[in-house]
C-alpha cells in the first residue's frame, strides 16, 4: 500500500507543469493535514498555487486497486472538490481569459465547469472536457465543450451503445461532431480514435507494452493532446 498527490484535475495539472506549460488550477481542499501537505508539494514542483481554494471540508481522496493484468478501479470520495462553485471561478476570470485552453473533468459539479466554460467562450478561449468520473453531461455544458476526450466505458454510456455489437466508431463519431471541434475515445488497448470537424476520422493504434498499472493512463494521454493542441 502507498499514497500520494493525485486525482484526474492535479494529475493533468502536474503533467502539463512538468511540460513547461504554465498552469493556474483552481482546485478546492479541506481543512487538514493533507491539504498543508499539498501545497507544500505544489509549491516543490513549481506549480501555481494562486487557485488553490480552501473549504470547510475535507479533502477529496480516492482508492485505487490494481488487478494482476495492470487494470485497475477507483473509488472517490470528492469531498472538498463538490464545493468549488461559479464564485470562485468568476474571481479567476482574468486568468481564464487570457488562457489557450481551459480543461475541466468531472471530480467537480456542473456549476463551476459551466462557469468557466462560459467565461472562456466569452473570451474565444478553447474548452476540453474529460467527463471522468462519469455521470451523464448536460447539454448546456455540451454546448460549451470544444473538445470532448472519452474513454471506452464512458464513450459506451455517453453514446449509448451496445457493447454485444461491433461499434463502427466512425458512424459514431461523425454524428456527434456537429456539437464540438473534436471528439476522441481512447480504448486501451486498442488505441484511439478521433473525429475532427475540419480533418475527419482518424484511428490509432497504441504501442506495444507490457501493461503494470493503468492508473494515469488516460491522464497521461490527455496531457500529451493538450500540449500537443496548444504547440499545433
Amino acid at each position: 500500500l502507498w499514497s500520494d498527490f493525485g486525482g484526474k484535475g492535479l494529475n493533468l495539472a502536474l503533467g502539463l507543469n512538468q511540460l513547461g506549460v504554465d498552469v493556474y488550477t483552481l482546485l478546492a481542499v479541506g481543512v487538514d493535514a493533507e491539504a498543508q501537505g499539498l501545497q507544500a508539494y505544489l509549491k516543490t514542483v513549481g506549480l501555481n498555487t494562486d487557485g488553490l481554494t480552501i473549504v470547510d471540508d475535507r479533502s477529496g481522496f480516492c482508492v485505487g486497486w490494481v488487478s494482476t493484468h495492470g487494470e485497475n478501479m477507483i473509488v472517490i470520495y470528492p469531498g472538498a472538490n463538490h464545493l468549488l462553485n461559479a464564485q470562485h471561478i468568476h474571481q479567476a476570470i482574468a486568468r481564464i481569459q487570457a488562457s489557450q485552453l481551459v480543461c475541466a473533468q468531472f471530480e467537480l459539479l456542473d456549476e463551476p465547469i459551466m462557469a468557466a466554460f462560459t467565461l472562456a467562450k466569452q473570451a474565444g478561449v478553447k474548452t476540453l472536457l474529460n467527463p471522468s468520473p462519469w455521470r451523464a453531461i448536460p447539454s448546456e455544458l455540451l454546448g460549451l465543450t470544444d473538445i470532448l476526450v472519452l474513454n471506452y466505458t464512458e464513450a459506451v454510456a455517453f453514446f449509448n451503445l451496445d457493447i454485444k455489437q461491433i461499434i463502427d466508431w466512425q458512424a459514431v463519431l461523425t454524428q456527434y461532431i456537429g456539437q464540438g471541434e473534436l471528439v476522441i475515445v481512447t480504448l486501451g488497448e486498442q488505441g484511439c480514435v478521433a473525429y475532427h470537424a475540419q480533418y475527419g476520422y482518424c484511428a490509432q493504434a497504441a504501442w506495444t507494452i507490457q501493461q503494470v498499472d493503468a492508473t494515469g493512463a488516460g491522464d497521461a494521454f490527455t496531457v500529451g493532446l493538450m500540449y500537443a493542441l496548444m504547440h499545433n
